[in-house]
């Protein structure tokens, strides 16, 4: 005869994949017929938007272009001009469980921006793209748990587990619109020459279903003055948003991924052709992975003291995550640059990070690049490639690395002297494998050989015994070996022990 057992239904959001890509991609232009020749590239930038994420049968695509702006003196010495290019990209990822219905986040940006002139009239321009994609799908487990009535002659070995799983992926769409006076200090805009935009969560907050986040966008300009200097401006828009969350709590933890998909910066002349404000606005999206703690319980095992009983076992897995404390550090270094006089402004960029075939090391690439003023004031440009390096607790954790926004820079000896701080996060990724009864048969025709037994039995503990493992051997209960030898319930019990047995009645 089959006992019914107890049934509990555990949903999350099962993790396909998460994949680093990258890709370079490359796009000529010709000089607007408005603009002089051009006599010397100074500097490049770019920032990627995202245009369409698509989950399909068996793979994951990305899509969307970098704006690329590049600076160039130009050949009649009149100041900097620029040209701007959009440069379409696609990446893409593939696993057989991914599904039309597939939950899909991305991390993404332009690493380093190459600007070179094939002719005067003539840019092309290369931009090196770095992706995180992830990939979720709805998922549920059923999870077998003890009968809903109890039988005298079965016992139950109870157990639970402890562990951290995604339970939903959800994202929004948001438009931050915004105006901003620059400082009395600051010259007037004549032109915006480059715009890159980074949106920066703050922690979130959970009050029932609803996950409150908030953030700054920040917006890095640098524009020409009408006197054709080059001057820098860092521009602040704060955003609020709610996304509906389901199987959250406030003990979850929340992954927050900001996703620049729109990106339009204007100067208002108000009178005149220079500016003194500029209006914004920047489309994002917003994805949150919840990672939520659960408590499985569930029966380990069982016999009968009467007659006997057979549990049938079947093995259940989870991925655990769990999210390390994140850690600080400067990056230090030097850009090789000669004579300079003044400097405009420093970028970084983190790649994703690599780690070795032990798991126990990764390297993060870090490309920074300055722009600057020579002694014989010409504007010029420095980058160059650093890394960051640390250790992991194990082969599968995952890095991600997030630049501060204070990184700075200032002439030296060598060149460029540069200091960026570096938030690396690391995630933890283990298997959590449950093997629990998940059915139970009783022969009630079969007694459990317990007819002729000595009512009480003497016997010493063997090695790695347990008080289940020892009423188990002779149908006896835990309860009444703990009982009858004064032990506690969690009692570890000692090779040889002896111990006073009685058998159920």
């Amino acid at each position: 005869m089959e006992l019914s057992l107890g049934n509990e239904k555990l949903s999350y959001a099962e993790h396909i994949l998460t994949e680093n890509l990258s890709a370079e991609e490359t796009m000529e232009m010709i000089v607007p017929d408005a603009l002089p020749d051009i006599l010397r590239i100074v500097h490049a930038d770019a920032e990627v938007m995202v245009r369409e994420k698509d989950a399909d049968s068996g793979r994951v695509t990305v899509r969307g272009i970098a704006r690329a702006y590049v600076l160039y003196s130009p050949e009649d010495n009149s100041s900097v001009r620029r040209v701007a290019v959009e440069v379409p990209y696609s990446l893409s990822a593939a696993d057989p469980r991914i599904t039309a219905d597939a939950r899909v986040t991305a991390r993404i940006g332009a690493l380093k921006v190459e600007a070179n002139a094939a002719n005067p009239r003539k840019v092309s321009v290369r931009v090196s793209i770095a992706a995180q994609l992830g990939c979720y799908r709805e998922s549920s487990a059923e999870i077998p748990t003890a009968p809903e009535s109890d039988d005298e002659d079965i016992e139950l070995l109870s157990a639970s587990s402890e562990l951290s799983l995604p339970t939903d992926v959800r994202e929004k769409t948001f438009v931050i619109t915004d105006e901003y006076a620059l400082p009395n200090a600051n010259a007037p805009i004549a032109e915006i020459l480059s715009c890159r935009t980074e949106i920066v969560p703050e922690e979130p907050k959970i009050v029932g279903s609803k996950l409150i986040f908030k953030g700054v966008a920040h917006t890095d300009l640098l524009y020409a003055t009408p006197d054709g200097e080059i001057a820098p401006a860092s521009l602040q828009s704060e955003f609020s948003q709610i996304i509906e969350l389901e199987g959250a709590s406030a003990e979850s933890e929340f992954e927050l991924i900001p996703l620049l998909t729109g990106s339009y910066i204007e100067p208002i002349f108000e009178s005149g052709s220079t500016a003194k404000r500029v209006s914004i606005e920047i489309h994002a999206v917003g994805q949150v992975v919840a990672v939520s703690k659960r408590k499985i319980s569930y029966v380990a095992d069982a016999y009968g003291t009467k007659f006997e009983v057979t549990p049938v076992n079947a093995a259940i897995s989870f991925e655990n995550r769990k999210k390390l404390e994140p850690t600080s550090t400067v990056l230090r270094g030097v850009l090789p640059a000669s004579g300079v006089s003044r400097i405009i402004s420093v970028s970084s960029r983190a790649g994703s990070a690599e780690n070795n075939a032990a798991g126990t090391e990764f390297v993060i690439p870090v490309y920074v690049s300055a722009l600057y003023i020579s002694g014989d004031g010409q504007p010029l440009s420095a980058s160059g490639k650093f890394e960051v390096k640390g250790s992991l607790p194990g082969a599968n954790a995952g890095v991600t690395a997030q630049i501060g926004r204070d990184a700075y820079g200032a002439a030296g000896d060598g060149g460029i002297e540069i200091r960026v701080p570096v938030e690396i996060c690391v995630t933890v990724n283990s298997t959590l494998g449950l093997n629990p009864v998940s059915a139970l048969t009783l022969d009630e025709d079969t007694n459990a050989n317990v007819s002729g037994a000595p009512s009480l039995v003497i016997a010493r503990a063997r090695k790695n015994d347990t008080l289940w493992s020892v009423a188990k051997r002779y149908r006896a209960t835990p309860d009444l070996v703990s009982d009858t030898n004064s032990l506690d319930d969690d009692a570890k019990l000692s090779e040889g022990a002896m111990l006073v047995i009685p058998r159920k009645r």
